[in-house]
């Protein structure tokens, strides 16, 4: 007052007003399971712990979760989740002054324990060396053909590609073979099924394709005959002087490059032949007919030795010794009265076998006889 005399009040508090949010941090999503997850962060201030989620983007979201105890270290379990399912969250906090924060969309994806469903197994397009293994699956997986003589199986062939609609081709097979097959997926989680075991059985491959038949080295008594397949088959050749053949020679030998030697042929004849390959699964192909020829022989034996020409009255003893030759079959003797025979049908025949002499009988006194001796074979080739 105007005495200077001063009063004072009894002390008293005022709180100015928050009006800032909680700032989160640290958000993490851990212990994901089959069927729950658990997602955490923290707060620079004590605040209430909310998760928003759902199968589709928010907001608005589908459930919540809360806990409203308020905390700076936050911590809310997800149950009852769906397996193998992409869930969307946010999470939020409120302070005392109801402030909230709220992060952005995120996601996680609870786990799968669930093997792919295997169905449709099938081979087919099959061949004598080829089979196609085809199945479906419900879900995206890798595609694995295990197979072999056995139910040990021994050979796979795989794709990595995830897929629902599965083609695996098999090759390089053994022809008229069964095989034992099962199908295998395994999907991104890991997750395989197995199909149960199968069989297929190849086709015997086609039957041997003969081509590029020849004749070569033909002699007087034999003859190479030669061919090509496509396929590893046997030889055999059918060969007589007319088309119901009589003889075959044959190799067992599976090849492609075929040989059969004859021998024993008759020189200077036509031969019809037909070749036939027969496979490892009796698959016989049979060419068309050809011929072929043997030389003939154009050379002569040696002439007989010591011919001589006795007379005695009206008849004259002939004498020779016959050569050694192997294809010696007998001498022609001819007769003239002017001149000695030149060749084999120049004059009279007085003789034609293999032996060593011959008495000409008949003759007439007084004149003079002219003998030839001409040795041949049986073409025949007169010396």
């Amino acid at each position: 007052d105007g005495s200077s005399n001063e009063s004072f009040t009894t002390d008293a508090t005022f709180t100015t007003t928050d009006t800032t949010p909680p700032v989160i941090t640290s958000v993490q999503v851990t212990n994901i399971t089959v069927t729950g997850a658990t997602i955490t962060w923290t707060t620079n201030e004590n605040a209430t712990s909310n998760v928003d989620y759902g199968t589709v983007a928010g907001p608005p979201y589908q459930s919540t979760s809360t806990n409203a105890t308020p905390k700076t270290s936050h911590s809310i379990a997800l149950t009852g989740l769906a397996e193998n399912t992409v869930y969307h969250y946010r999470v939020r906090s409120v302070d005392p002054s109801a402030n909230s924060t709220a992060t952005t969309d995120a996601t996680f994806k609870t786990l799968d324990i669930t093997a792919p469903v295997i169905s449709a197994v099938q081979a087919t397009n099959i061949t004598h060396n080829s089979a196609r293994n085809t199945w479906t699956t419900n879900e995206a997986s890798d595609s694995v053909a295990e197979y072999g003589p056995t139910v040990a199986y021994g050979s796979s062939t795989s794709s990595a590609t995830a897929v629902t609609s599965h083609i695996i081709d098999l090759t390089g097979l053994a022809s008229d073979a069964t095989f034992h097959f099962r199908v295998r997926s395994k999907d991104a989680s890991n997750n395989q099924a197995n199909s149960g075991d199968a069989t297929f059985k190849t086709t015997k491959p086609p039957p041997p394709s003969i081509s590029n038949i020849q004749v070569t080295n033909i002699t007087q008594t034999g003859a190479r005959v030669t061919w090509t397949t496509d396929s590893s088959s046997d030889s055999s050749v059918d060969h007589g002087p007319t088309v119901a053949y009589g003889s075959t020679s044959t190799s067992a030998a599976l090849v492609t490059s075929h040989l059969i030697v004859l021998s024993g042929l008759s020189q200077g004849t036509t031969y019809h032949f037909r070749v036939r390959s027969r496979d490892a699964f009796a698959q016989e192909t049979v060419s068309s007919d050809r011929t072929f020829s043997t030389l003939a022989d154009t050379t002569a034996p040696a002439n007989v030795t010591g011919f001589t020409a006795t007379p005695a009255g009206e008849q004259i003893t002939l004498t020779w010794a016959n050569p050694a030759d192997p294809d010696f079959r007998g001498v022609k003797i001819l007769r003239k009265t002017n001149t000695f025979p030149t060749g084999s049908t120049d004059g009279t025949v007085v003789y034609d076998d293999s032996g060593t002499s011959k008495i000409d009988t008949g003759l007439t006194n007084g004149i003079t006889y002219f003998y030839a001796a001409f040795a041949h074979d049986d073409v025949p080739n007169y010396a």
